[in-house]
């Protein structure tokens, strides 16, 4: 059974996690992993948060569409984009960008050497009704 550190202060373990989910985005499990890497010193972990952000995947289908249409509109301008989007950061906005523009190389790499291939074509036989006639 896992016993916890005899030093640990269970406020600091809550205010470290409250500051990692707050600030970076970080979940539960994520921040506790990280105070645990760092032997529970709190003040190496925390200036550890901000190496590893974590970028929220929440993104709806409104807002994938949403995206879709501003980039279409303002190409990488990506302040005007998050104008349109305050509930979004810049950096959810460009890794969101950049991550749908490495999956779209893929899919186009992939489906590249899958082209369709043309149907075969079928060679009809016409046969001509020939009429023989009696000798």
């Amino acid at each position: 059974m896992w016993k916890p550190h005899h030093s640990i202060n269970s406020d600091n373990v809550h205010s470290f996690i409250q500051k990692a989910k707050n600030q970076y985005n970080y979940r539960e499990d994520q921040a506790l992993g990280l105070l645990f890497h760092h032997q529970y010193n709190f003040t190496t972990a925390s200036a550890e948060l901000s190496k590893y952000y974590m970028l929220k995947k929440n993104w709806s289908k409104a807002d994938k569409d949403k995206f879709d249409k501003l980039i279409a509109k303002y190409r990488k301008n990506f302040d005007q984009i998050q104008v349109n989007m305050p509930h979004k950061t810049m950096r959810e906005i460009i890794a969101y960008y950049y991550e749908r523009k490495v999956a779209l190389k893929k899919f186009n790499r992939l489906t590249k050497n899958k082209k369709a291939k043309p149907a075969k074509s079928f060679l009809v036989r016409r046969t001509h009704n020939r009429r023989t006639s009696p000798q």
